[in-house]
C-alpha cells in the first residue's frame, strides 16, 4: 500500500516489473552545486516482495467481496483463508519496504539523512491517514485499514534505524504485552467506531479517534507494530538469498502453527473455554461466535482468557504471532517461487499490482461499497483480472499510481526540506 515508492522506469514491461525496491547506497562522485541533496542510491527490485504484496491485496479484496458465511452457514472460503492474514501480510510487508527505503542492511549513519528519512516517513504517514479518513467519510463498510496503517508508519519513524535487538524487543512487547494493556484500558476509553472513522471525526471526536487508531479499533496500531517491527528485521536481510527465503518459509510455518496449539491447550485443557462460557452476559453461542468469527467490533474485556483465542482480527498474542508466521511463510514461499525458471514472468502481473496497492485498495473498497453484484465470484474475478491488467499497463506507461504519487510527493517534500535545511 503505497510502499515502497518507485520512480518511473522506462522500457519494456519486464524492465518495469522487476520486484520490490531495495535502496542500496553506492559510491558516487563528489557533490556539485545544484545536485539533488538526497542520498544517491541504486534501486534494484525484488519481484517476490511486490508479488507477495499483490497477493495480500487480492486476499483483502476477497474478504471484502464475499459474504462471511455460505448458504449452509459455514465460513466462506475467503474468510477462512484470508481474514486477518491478508491484512497482517500487508503490514509486515510495510515494515520490509521501510527497511528497503532506509538502505536495507546498509543503513545510513549520517544523522541528517536519518532525520530526513524520519521526516519523510512522518509525512507519508499523515498522507495515508488523511486518505484513509477521506475514504471512511464515504464508506461505512468494509473496515478501512488505511488510517491505522498511517499511524503505524508514524509509530515506526522513531525506530526506523534501531538495532535488531531493539526491534526484536519491540516486536515481542507489541505481540505479548500490548494486547494485555489494550484489554486493561479498554473499559476506560471511548468505544471504538462501529463504522469507519472519517476526517470529520478528527475534529468532532479527536480523543475517540486517537484511542481507536491506537488501541481499540479493528486494526489497533500499537499491537500491530508487531508486524512492522518484524518486517523491518526481515527487510534488513538479503532477500535475494535462497537460504533467507527458506528460513522465512520454515520459521514462519513453525510460528504460525505453535500459537494455535498453545491456544488450543489453554482453552480446552487449562479451563479457558469454561471461563469464557462463565462470563456474565454471554451465552455459549455468543462465546463460540467470538472464538470462531472474531470480535464484533472489539474483543470483550471481561476476562484475560479472551486473549487466549486465535480468531481473526482479535489482536490477541495468539492471533498476532500466528498471522506474523503466516505472513513470513507466504513471503518466503513467493521468494523461493521467484527463483524457479520462468516464475518471475508469471509473477510479473502480481508484482505490478503490488506496486499500486494504495490506489487499488482504495478502488476495491469503493467498488465493494457502491457496486452491487448478484454473483460474488464474477465480481471478485473481474476485480482481479482488471486489476492485474491495468496494473501492468499503468506501471509500463506511468510508473507510480495516482495515490502513490500524492503520498510520495508529500514524503519527498518533507525529506528534502530537512536535507536542504542543513546546507
Amino acid at each position: 500500500m503505497a510502499i515502497p515508492q518507485h520512480p518511473r522506469e522506462p522500457g519494456s514491461v519486464q524492465q518495469v516489473l522487476r520486484g520490490s525496491t531495495a535502496e542500496i547506497p553506492v559510491a558516487a562522485r563528489a557533490p556539485r552545486a545544484g545536485d539533488d541533496p538526497r542520498p544517491q542510491v541504486r534501486k534494484t527490485r525484488i519481484t517476490g516482495v511486490d508479488a507477495a504484496r499483490g497477493f495480500a491485496l487480492i486476499g483483502m479484496a476477497a474478504v471484502h467481496t464475499y459474504s462471511l458465511v455460505t448458504d449452509d452457514g459455514d465460513q466462506s472460503w475467503s474468510w477462512a483463508l484470508f481474514a486477518g492474514k491478508a491484512a497482517a501480510l500487508f503490514a509486515l510487508l510495510a515494515g520490509v519496504s521501510l527497511a528497503f527505503m532506509t538502505g536495507g542492511s546498509r543503513r545510513s549513519t549520517d544523522g541528517r539523512t536519518r532525520v530526513a528519512a524520519c521526516a519523510g516517513l512522518a509525512a507519508r504517514a499523515l498522507c495515508i491517514t488523511v486518505i484513509g479518513l477521506l475514504v471512511g467519510s464515504v464508506v461505512d463498510a468494509p473496515y478501512v485499514i488505511l488510517p491505522y496503517y498511517g499511524v503505524m508508519f508514524l509509530l515506526a519513524a522513531p525506530v526506523l534505524y534501531s538495532p535488531a535487538r531493539v526491534l526484536i524487543f519491540l516486536a515481542v512487547v507489541s505481540a505479548l504485552v500490548a494486547p494485555f494493556v489494550m484489554q486493561a484500558v479498554r473499559s476506560g476509553l471511548p468505544f471504538p467506531f462501529v463504522e469507519n472513522p472519517s476526517l470529520g471525526d478528527a475534529f468532532v471526536h479527536p480523543w475517540r479517534l486517537v484511542t481507536s487508531l491506537l488501541l481499540t479499533g479493528v486494526y489497533p496500531a500499537i499491537p500491530w507494530m508487531t508486524y512492522i517491527c518484524a518486517g523491518l528485521l526481515i527487510g534488513r536481510c538479503d532477500l535475494r538469498r535462497a537460504r533467507v527465503a527458506g528460513w522465512l518459509l520454515g520459521g514462519g510455518t513453525l510460528l504460525a502453527v505453535v500459537p494455535l496449539l498453545v491456544s488450543n491447550v489453554l482453552l480446552y485443557q487449562f479451563g479457558g473455554y469454561d471461563a469464557l462460557v462463565a462470563t456474565p452476559g454471554l451465552s455459549v453461542e455468543e462465546v463460540d461466535d467470538v472464538i470462531g468469527w472474531g470480535p464484533d467490533p472489539v474483543l470483550p474485556s471481561s476476562t484475560s482468557w479472551w486473549l487466549a483465542i486465535s480468531a481473526a482480527h482479535s489482536s490477541t498474542p495468539v492471533d498476532l504471532l500466528h498471522t506474523t508466521g503466516v505472513a513470513m511463510a507466504v513471503l518466503g514461499a513467493v521468494l523461493l517461487l521467484e527463483r524457479v525458471r520462468g516464475a518471475r514472468t508469471l509473477l510479473a502481473p502480481l508484482a505490478a499490482l503490488g506496486t499500486l496497492t494504495l490506489t487499488f485498495y482504495t478502488l476495491n473498497v469503493l467498488a465493494t461499497r457502491y457496486i452491487t453484484s448478484e454473483d460474488d465470484t464474477t465480481f471478485f474475478a473481474s476485480q482481479v483480472v482488471v486489476g492485474l491488467v491495468v496494473a501492468v499497463l499503468w506501471r509500463h506507461r506511468f510508473g507510480q499510481g495516482p495515490l502513490e504519487r500524492v503520498v510520495a510527493a508529500g514524503a519527498h517534500r518533507a525529506r528534502d526540506g530537512v536535507l536542504r535545511g542543513g546546507r
